[in-house]
């Protein structure tokens, strides 16, 4: 092999060394811009998450309070009808 020729492969051999550690610097960044995107995701889904439980936990709370009213209207509407049923 000549020396044209093996320093021709060197030269290929720089140029495609070049490219790689480019193309490697572009995908790390690539990558590490993806993660801080996936971060902020799911920090926003946990949030809507945790909005949603707080606002279920209220609703609850305020159907468990109209039921017990209920039931304490039902109990006084029958000890009311008991009273006028047992005079």
């Amino acid at each position: 092999m000549s020396e044209q020729a093996i320093h021709d492969l060197d030269k290929k051999h720089a140029v495609l060394d070049e490219r790689m550690n480019t193309k490697h610097a572009e995908y790390k960044t690539d990558i590490a811009t993806l993660a801080g995107k996936i971060d902020a995701a799911m920090e926003s889904t946990s949030s809507k998450i945790e909005t949603a439980m707080e606002r279920t936990k209220a609703e609850m709370a305020h159907r468990d309070k109209q039921m017990l009213l209920a039931i304490f209207g039902m109990i006084a509407l029958a000890v009311t009808l008991l009273t006028f049923l047992v005079k």
